[in-house]
This record gives C-alpha cells, structure tokens and sequence, in this order.
C-alpha cells in the first residue's frame, strides 16, 4: 500500500513537471523601436491550449479570447514594457510572459510644425490666450512637434497668458520650441503634455505655477533672465520605461531623471549668472531633478542641484 501511494504521488508530480515544460507564453513583437506613431504587430508563440491570452501595456490592457495576435499602436514617446498572460486550459493555472522596455518609441525626428493665427490667438499684449487645437499628437501637425512662431499677423508673440486650465493643456505636444521673444509662459500654461526637453527661451522672467507640470522632461534650461519658477511649475515628469529613472511605479512607468542646467545669456552652462529670485512650493518636486552645472563652490564637479546664489 505505502509502495503505491508512493508510486502514485511520483507519477502526480511528473504529470506537474510535464506541464510546467509544456506550458509557457512567450510572444514577439515584428517591430520594437522607431519614432512617431508606430504600429507593432505582437505574434504570440505560446505553447501548450489555454482558456484566454490577456495583453498588457502598462494600463493599456486588452482581453481576446477568440485571437492569440495583438495590434497597438504607440503615439507617445517612452519605452514600453508589454505583458502576455494565458489561462491554461490543462492545469487551470495563469501564466505570464513579461519584457521590460520592449518597445522604444523616440521624438518624432519631422520638422517642427509653426502655429498660426488659424490655431491662436493672440492679446493686445502679445500673449497667447487660446489654442484651437485639441490634439498636436497627428499626421497633420507632425506628430506633436511643435513651433510657437515670433509674430503672428505682424504682433510679436510675448507669451502665453494665465488660465485656469491652461492655454495648451493637454494638447499632446511632444516636441515644443518657444520663440526667443517669450517674456512670460503663464500658469498651467503646457500642463498635461508629453514634452521631453524644456527649453526656456532667454528673455523669460517668470514661469507660471503648473505651467510644465505633468509631462516628460529629462531636460530642463533655465536662461539667467528667469527671476521667478512658480510653484509646482515642472512637478511630475514622467516617461513610462525610462531606464534613466529615480522612482518607480508599476509595470515599468519611472520617474524621469531631469537633467537641470542653468545657463546664461549666450547659453553656456553657468549657475552664477543666473537672475532667480524665487523658487516655488514643489516647483521642481517628483521629478529626479540633476545639474549639469559644476555648482556654486568653483573646482568641484558634482551631479548634485545647486540653487543659484540669487535666490532670494
């Protein structure tokens, strides 16, 4: 009897082993890296029967029960880390295939597109009050890269005014240049976007509260005519699988490490030029805020943020 019993948990646990050998997901991807909008076919080439598949992307998720295929199209720049799970149909049990950073989507590398008057509007100051445009993030507006002109019908664009939700919220910009006749870039401003580097032109004095919060920046310029950053001004940027992170969330979505140089009028990394006076309540916070700049003690070279010594 103890023969048998013996002989029947050995055969139980070889049926186990068999299984775990026979079951496994496992997926490819016919392309993982390019720029702008790109398709990725997911071939799944897993093996064994199984109830269902569920794919991943981070919050994207997707259940198919009658495909084991996955078409995604990528819009926004990041590097993605994609999941395959599959309920076996043999042992009841939910296995999982996952790769970290699989898929590499980099700024569109297209010509910037210019705004004009068709899609802003301007004050008598020369501010930008309004946008027309609910999503950059198209073909017709090249993929988001976007170019704020200098004149619009002969005015000089100064700026972009205060609002309550801000003038470019959400908009899916993912690539911004300002011209260098900005002088203000107001609260809330480009709130909620996927911009990657900030470049604030020189002549800017002051940058509105919430005005870059909420998007993707791993480089931030500050010119030595800014005096004031607003609180929360470039609070949480964040870029999902960036492997150059300080935090981290689930699935693989980091905390951008940003890289913050202050640099003066001709554009040359120097913290001691600088004009700011005022640095507001987390203006800079949940970002893995780095300096490029060799800091206020002369001959020490450190990655660490040094507040410039005007600051008030």
């Amino acid at each position: 009897m103890k023969t048998k019993l013996i002989l029947i948990i050995v055969v139980f646990f070889l049926q186990l082993n068999v299984f775990s050998q026979t079951e496994k997901v496992n997926f490819s991807a016919n392309v993982t890296s390019g720029s702008g909008h790109i398709t990725v076919t997911f071939t799944n080439t897993s093996v064994g029967t199984f109830d269902y598949f569920i794919w991943n992307i981070f919050d994207k998720t997707v259940k198919y029960n009658d495909t084991r295929n996955f078409v995604y199209t990528f819009k926004q720049p990041g590097r993605y880390s994609v999941r395959l799970s599959g309920k076996s149909s043999t042992t009841g049990n939910v296995y999982s295939e996952t790769k970290y950073q699989y898929i590499r989507i980099d700024v569109t590398q297209s010509s910037a597109y210019e705004l004009t008057a068709n899609e802003i509007t301007l004050d008598a100051n020369g501010y930008i009050t309004s946008c027309s445009v609910t999503d950059f993030n198209t073909t017709a507006y090249n993929e988001g890269n976007i170019k704020i002109p200098q004149t619009i019908n002969g005015q000089t664009v100064k700026g972009v005014s205060d609002d309550a939700t801000g003038v470019f919220y959400d908009r899916k910009i993912v690539k911004l240049s300002m011209p260098n006749t900005f002088e203000y870039i107001g609260k809330n401003a480009f709130l909620k976007n996927y911009i990657q580097s900030i470049t604030i032109p020189n002549g800017v004095h002051s940058v509105g509260a919430f005005a870059f919060c909420n998007n993707q920046c791993h480089g931030l310029d500050i010119p030595s005519s800014v005096q004031r950053i607003e609180e929360y001004a470039f609070f949480n940027q964040y870029m999902y699988g960036n492997p150059e992170m300080s935090g981290s969330g689930t699935d693989g979505m980091f905390v951008t490490k940003m890289w913050l140089t202050f640099k003066d009028a001709s554009g040359n990394p120097d913290v001691k030029s600088s004009q700011l006076k005022y640095i507001g309540r987390w203006a800079l916070a949940e970002s893995g805020v780095r300096g490029y700049n060799t800091g206020i003690i002369n001959g020490v070279s450190t990655q660490g943020f040094f507040i410039p010594p005007s600051v008030e």
